[in-house]
């Protein structure tokens, strides 16, 4: 009798938490439980035991904080909802690290309505096997990457390739190869609409050595993109391992986009190859349509602190405004096309960006 009335109230209980569209699974590598079944008290000790899941909507993937788990989540074709998305995140005290070696760390496939959170993602290094991105973003919709910290990574820090609806924020991304954060699509169509980049750092995002025929190592780049938004942002130190001669890495930019904002950010000490073009703080290259760029500040870059191009082949470049944007170069401040007002605002920029960043 006991034993049947303990199995009903096990069956409601898993019931009503179908029924919510929730399920949470665990993975604390230094649990001594015998059973690692993905629960809070016998959670699973790696990121293989994820495999095998078929993860759905409500589902929350917690990570033991102050530990490293080594591995890659893949999570593919979950159509979640906004009420109920699918959540990878921290748990108990502290950060927990995800470290990937030669593959990225976290991988959405033709996903909707997942959101990653508070969680460290490292490579074994971009010049040391590494292939993959941190947090790699195909195909998805409804995404949203908060509090982020992407390092050793050959590609991206974290790469957004085709869907849209996608939020990166408070995300720190640094000594990857070709990008801090990338956001691209099919060329062409600037079918990846609605992307939102904010109070994020990108640092020291030196070059791929596996790209000798195109541009490696800008901080924040967006191309193939319908309406999309970079603010209170700084890029740093980037680019200065190019591995080629040519065009080149910038701060931060976008190409192939329409409705692009670049606004109150900060782009300082980005460089590019020996024998190499650009290096700049901002860019609005090829293809660039009914943009903005402005209340931003460049200083102490190779390249142009704002460089405006057309290059061979891409679509039309109009009807973009570049305003209200200063450079500083070592003690010399050049203006341009600024009024008082103007100042002020990148005066105040400049500050909480830097404030944002020490928090960070």
């Amino acid at each position: 009798m006991n034993k049947l009335l303990f199995l009903s109230i096990l069956l409601l209980t898993c019931v009503t938490g179908w029924a919510n569209g929730i399920r949470n699974f665990y993975v604390d590598s230094f649990s001594d439980s015998q059973v690692a079944d993905g629960s809070m008290e016998s959670p699973f000790k790696s990121l293989d035991a994820l495999k095998g899941i078929k993860f759905l909507p409500g589902d929350c993937i917690h990570l033991a904080g102050n530990q490293i788990l080594t591995g890659t989540i893949h999570v593919k074709g979950v159509k979640a909802t906004s009420e109920n998305p699918l959540t990878i995140t921290s748990y108990g005290t502290g950060v927990s690290h995800i470290y990937s070696a030669h593959s990225s760390a976290i991988v959405i496939d033709a996903c909707e309505n997942i959101h990653v959170k508070n969680v460290v993602v490292k490579g074994s290094g971009r010049k040391k096997g590494n292939t993959g991105t941190g947090i790699e973003v195909i195909n998805s919709r409804f995404i949203e990457v908060d509090r982020v910290e992407a390092s050793g990574y050959q590609m991206n820090g974290i790469g957004i390739t085709g869907g849209g609806d996608v939020r990166i924020t408070h995300s720190y991304v640094h000594d990857n190869g070709y990008n801090g954060i990338e956001v691209t699509g099919k060329w062409g169509t600037k079918s990846v609409h609605n992307i939102y980049i904010g109070h994020c750092v990108a640092e020291n995002n030196a070059g791929n050595p596996a790209i000798l025929d195109n541009h490696s190592g800008s901080g924040i780049l967006v191309g193939h993109v319908t309406n999309a938004i970079i603010e209170y942002c700084e890029a740093m130190g980037n680019g200065w391992d190019m591995p080629r001669p040519g065009n080149g890495p910038v701060g931060i930019w976008g190409y192939e986009s329409d409705r692009l904002t670049i606004q109150y950010c900060f782009s300082h000490d980005n460089k590019t190859s020996p024998e190499g073009l650009d290096g700049g703080g901002f860019d609005f290259d090829g293809g660039i349509t009914n943009s903005l760029m402005q209340y931003n500040l460049a200083m102490n870059n190779e390249g142009a602190g704002y460089g405006l191009f057309q290059f061979g082949g891409a679509t039309e470049w109009n009807n973009n405004i570049v305003r209200y944007n200063v450079v500083l170069m070592t003690g010399l401040r050049i203006l341009m096309r600024v009024s008082m007002f103007g100042v002020i605002r990148i005066i105040k920029m400049f500050l909480y960006v830097k404030l944002r960043y020490t928090i960070i």
